[in-house]
């Protein structure tokens, strides 16, 4: 089967976010090519991708994808050749050849077969994704815990027309144009790579959330069933009075782009900058876990009580890009708002 090497790439990159980091099973870390589509399968993300690929077998996809992306020509052929000692993939250019050893039976079809079946016999249709989903749920995904210990915290929150997302020290609310017709709750880590198949209809079935795009390429995200997410509280922060407003400095962005330089390499679990409000001026500092540090200050019109906050540089930068130029706060709480979206962040001395 003679393929388009870019457009076979561009599917390949698509349907990535399918892919396990871990082998536990060996075709969760497999490209599944099952005729005229390619499908990802990891426990928790299923991508499916129509593409005439011609082909039913698995195949390593970190292997697959390498090669593939190495090759020059416009063109790439693909082949199976089944032996009685090993059934291969042939992945030929002119001048080229390679073989990679292939999976013919699906060893997680009946997964598969439960996922499809979920979504055609469960009785809610699709529907067109409520405005401002995909830009809420991104904006709030930033403020998810890192750390999967955190259970809840790891995840992003819909209810109504609200979508939460926080941990102990900040939490970020954004409010859609319409609601959702039930609450439910995924891994934030999950927003990033549902954007790349950029999806406008949702449909909610028992176990997993669906999203499909306008050439009907789907991506499913199971739902989390932790028993309970704390977004009553959330919800209490959001409605504190913010009593005192701070103006900006007019170069906090590019100074936050400065010291955030140290932050580059950390863990995301700990990458975070300082920032100081003393009288009339601003410092904001980082510090690498590997080593050395950057500070720099600004001028501003401040006469208040010293307030210091901790924020993820990333987080930050996005709401600084968005034109926003106050913050409100009070003795415990700084608010950034732009929109329909808000993020609190909690002081400390």
């Amino acid at each position: 089967m003679e393929l388009k090497r870019q457009e076979l790439l561009n599917a390949l990159t698509i349907v990535k976010p399918g892919l396990a980091k871990n082998e536990i099973i060996e075709q969760m870390t497999h490209f599944l090519f099952a005729n005229d589509s390619i499908v990802t399968y990891n426990d928790q993300i299923c991508v499916s991708y129509k593409f005439p690929i011609g082909i039913f077998c698995s195949v390593k996809a970190d292997d697959f994808y390498k090669i593939v992306s190495k090759l020059e020509k416009e063109t790439v052929e693909l082949d199976v050749i089944n032996t009685d000692e090993q059934n291969t993939l042939l992945i030929k250019e002119e001048g080229f050849e390679s073989g990679l050893p292939i999976i013919t039976e699906h060893q997680i079809q009946d997964n598969l077969k439960l996922l499809a079946d979920e979504i055609e016999q469960e009785k809610m249709k699709w529907s067109d994704l409520p405005k401002g989903f995909l830009e809420g749920a991104y904006l709030c995904s930033f403020s998810a815990s890192r750390d999967e210990t955190q259970g809840p915290y790891t995840c992003i929150f819909f209810t109504g027309k609200d979508i939460f997302c926080g941990e102990s020290f900040r939490v970020s609310k954004y409010e859609m144009e319409e609601e959702v017709p039930e609450s439910f709750l995924f891994r934030a880590s999950s927003i990033s790579e549902l954007k790349i198949i950029d999806p406008i209809k949702y449909k909610i079935t028992t176990s997993w959330i669906h999203f499909k795009n306008k050439g009907n390429n789907t991506m499913s995200i199971r739902k989390a069933l932790y028993p309970k997410y704390p977004y009553e509280k959330f919800l209490s922060l959001f409605d504190t009075p913010m009593k005192n407003k701070l103006k900006l400095p007019t170069k906090l962005k590019a100074c936050v782009e400065l010291v955030g330089i140290m932050t580059k390499n950390d863990v995301l679990v700990d990458r975070s900058i300082d920032i100081k409000f003393e009288t009339n001026k601003m410092i904001c500092k980082a510090k690498s876990q590997v080593g050395g540090w950057i500070k720099k200050e600004l001028e501003i019109h401040y006469l208040g009580n010293t307030i210091n906050i901790k924020v993820d540089p990333v987080v930050l930068l996005e709401i600084l890009s968005h034109s926003v130029t106050t913050m409100g706060f009070t003795d415990k709480l700084a608010l950034f708002k732009m929109g329909n979206f808000k993020h609190l962040i909690s002081l400390y001395v």
